[in-house]
């Protein structure tokens, strides 16, 4: 701009001289006057970022024997240009969400600053939405990422995202959204190979692996680990007395035995195994076991009478059946002579 000051005085009295009065660092004021136009002129870029306003007074002055002057003040306003990029501050995130969360739930929220002024920021996906599984919204200065469509972690596990930011003047920047997909714990284990069913000798030692169970659980991580307990093992309301004879690995699903068996007293056994794995909540499958005890000679025969008595004429011929003697015995399929 320039300031114009009149003096009605003639000759050196009416000669009028410019100069700026400020407060500021002469070293970084960024304008000058023309002593004797008044011309206000930029001696450097502005940056309406650093200052967007100056306020200083330009002293305009005769050039008589006693010189006098006057004082104008002076508001320069520095208007905004599109001259800043936004930036994404932090320009990583990470972050988690279940598959089981529904279309609406929030995933992350980013953030860009720009400091030029109404620079309206929008934000966009521009890359790695795979199946268009997110979308984003731009609320007040943030972008707002959530899920748009189901998730499934068999399918996809792991998304990385690039979101990009717009000012109004179609500046831009670049973020990266790292979200994990959690497996939820959507299968129960299952039981393979069954039904189960052994069969064993009855003098096996204690220690002995009768069978191993195996189930399998198609989630992952805890939600696949599995543990397997005898129904109402270990609990008050235990009823099955058949579990007191055999113990579980609950890790492996390997069946032992605790004591000496007798196939005389019980001649088989019905346990039955649970599977559950460490979701929460847990996904439990059960199966029935069946073991059978093969006999083996390990039973006396016992005759009916400790003593047996008959009375024969010495005439009897060859052959004559004189008494009967019985004995009895417990195991299977043992034949007595």
């Amino acid at each position: 701009m320039r300031i114009q000051a009149f003096d009605p005085d003639d000759g050196n009295n009416a000669r009028i001289l410019y100069r700026l009065s400020y407060r500021e660092n002469s070293d970084k004021f960024p304008f000058d006057i023309e002593p004797e136009s008044g011309w206000i002129k930029t001696n450097r870029e502005l940056d309406r970022e650093e200052q967007s306003r100056y306020d200083f007074d330009v002293i305009a002055a005769d050039s008589g024997d006693v010189p006098l002057s006057a004082t104008a003040s002076v508001v320069i306003t520095v208007s905004d240009s599109n001259d800043n990029d936004p930036k994404f501050d932090p320009k990583l995130y990470e972050t988690q969400v279940s598959e089981l969360d529904p279309p609406g739930t929030p995933v992350e929220t980013v953030k860009a600053t720009d400091p030029d002024e109404n620079s309206r920021l929008t934000y966009e996906i521009a890359e790695g939405n795979v199946r268009s599984r997110f979308s984003i919204t731009t609320q007040n200065t943030v972008g707002v990422i959530t899920i748009a469509q189901p998730l499934d972690f068999k399918s996809e596990r792991k998304y990385v995202l690039t979101v990009r930011v717009t000012d109004s003047g179609g500046r831009t920047d670049l973020a990266t959204v790292y979200v994990d997909v959690m497996d939820a714990n959507t299968h129960a284990p299952q039981f393979q190979n069954t039904p189960y069913s052994v069969k064993i000798f009855e003098d096996v030692p204690i220690g002995t692996t009768v069978l191993n169970v195996l189930a399998q659980d198609q989630d992952s991580g805890q939600n696949a680990q599995i543990i397997y307990t005898f129904v109402n093992e270990g609990g008050d309301d235990e009823t099955d007395s058949d579990n007191s004879a055999f113990m579980i690995d609950s890790v492996t699903g390997a069946i032992t035995t605790t004591q000496l068996l007798d196939r005389e007293k019980v001649p088989g056994y019905i346990l039955t195994v649970t599977a559950r794995d460490r979701g929460i909540p847990p996904l439990s499958d059960t199966t029935d076991v069946e073991i059978v005890l093969n006999d083996v000679n390990d039973v006396q025969p016992t005759f009916e009478r400790e003593f047996y008595h008959a009375k024969i004429d010495e005439d009897v011929p060859v052959g004559t059946s004189i008494l009967q003697v019985a004995a009895s015995v417990s195991d299977e399929h043992f034949h007595m002579t």
